[in-house]
């Protein structure tokens, strides 16, 4: 797989990267595609590379040229996961089958690349085998079950994440993190989090056994201590908004490529939570930067930790951020597209 940062470095400043774009509105067209300019830091015009409903993820598959895209909707048949091959300026379906549940919001690429892990907001979560050319090809196996009912505590998985041989879960119906061996996918265990608290998306630290979650309803991050049989525990919490802030909701977690800072994004407040990561994992708040429009509810860093790209979902923008030792600063740039939900890089040596 190639090393986006070292390809960046090495690259003379005038080589263009790309972006995909995800969407979540009822007309939005789909899949976006926009130049980016790695040396001013700015995204180009947006272009529809593909046309389907709802594709509020979109992931690199393991090959420069793959990617996969949920499509969520729900109803009694559930929502789809898509796969693609870019070919210059669109991206060709390759494979699609049903996602295992209503409302996929995240895919995870297993490590070994022979599986998706899909996450469905309207109830439960699944694993989807891909074929040799590595789209999806078969029949989602069921994980998490959509049990419950909303009265009772709902299963509503949110994100999905591998690490050191497991697969981790974040379910914001029953404040809950679960966690699968991947070698026993029975011996799942569950992580007990504060009951209203909506665990909503995760971040790894690069180097330490230590898990960064971002939490919806409360809009807090909790730091979970790591160990190596798929345990748990929360060591620290620390806000998300200012004291006294209105009514917002968190959205979602992410470290620079360096490690050493971290952003959350609030939607209402619509703000970047700033902190410094210590040498020992912990976190330091450092403020809170504009988002650069409303509803931020994704962000990417450049690979080379140069810039930020938000997706400001109610103002029809992504908005490039550029960073100063990792801290947002004013927007350099944006690109105009309705609904965006979700940012992914493309590099294609």
């Amino acid at each position: 797989m190639l090393d986006v940062t070292r390809w960046l470095r090495r690259s003379p400043a005038s080589r263009s990267v790309r972006i995909l774009i995800g969407t979540q509105a009822g007309d939005a067209a789909g899949i976006y595609l926009a130049d980016y300019d790695a040396a001013r830091r700015v995204p180009g015009p947006a272009r529809l590379a593909a046309a389907t409903g709802n594709p509020s993820c979109v992931i690199a598959g393991g090959r420069a040229d793959l990617f996969h895209a949920v499509v969520e909707t729900g109803g009694p048949d559930g929502g789809l996961v898509r796969s693609y091959v870019l070919r210059r300026a669109r991206l060709r379906l390759v494979g699609q089958c049903r996602s295992g549940g209503d409302s996929p919001c995240h895919l995870a690429l297993a490590p070994d690349g022979t599986f998706l892990a899909v996450a469905n907001y309207g109830g439960g979560a699944s694993a989807i085998d891909l074929g040799p050319d590595g789209g999806v090809a078969g029949a989602p196996r069921l994980l998490v079950p959509a049990a419950g009912t909303e009265a009772e505590g709902r299963s509503r998985p949110h994100w999905a994440s591998f690490r050191d041989g497991f697969l981790w879960i974040t379910d914001f119906g029953l404040d809950c993190v679960h966690v699968f061996p991947l070698a026993e996918w029975q011996a799942r265990r569950t992580i007990p989090f504060p009951v209203g608290s909506g665990p909503r998306t995760l971040a790894w630290h690069p180097r330490l056994p230590l898990a960064y979650v971002v939490c919806e309803r409360d809009n807090v991050i909790r730091v979970l201590e790591t160990d190596r049989a798929g345990g748990a525990v929360i060591v620290a919490e620390h806000a998300t908004l200012p004291v006294g802030a209105p009514a917002s909701a968190a959205a979602h977690v992410a470290l620079d490529p360096e490690g050493t800072v971290l952003l959350a994004s609030n939607r209402g407040h619509d703000s970047l939570a700033v902190f410094l990561v210590r040498p020992d994992g912990r976190l330091e708040a450092a403020g809170h930067a504009s988002s650069g429009g409303r509803h931020p509810r994704h962000f990417a860093f450049a690979p080379d930790g140069s810039a930020l790209l938000v997706a400001n979902r109610d103002s029809d923008e992504v908005v490039a951020l550029r960073l100063q030792s990792g801290r947002p600063g004013e927007p350099v740039g944006a690109t105009q597209v309705r609904g965006p939900a979700w940012v992914t890089f493309v590099i294609q040596p």
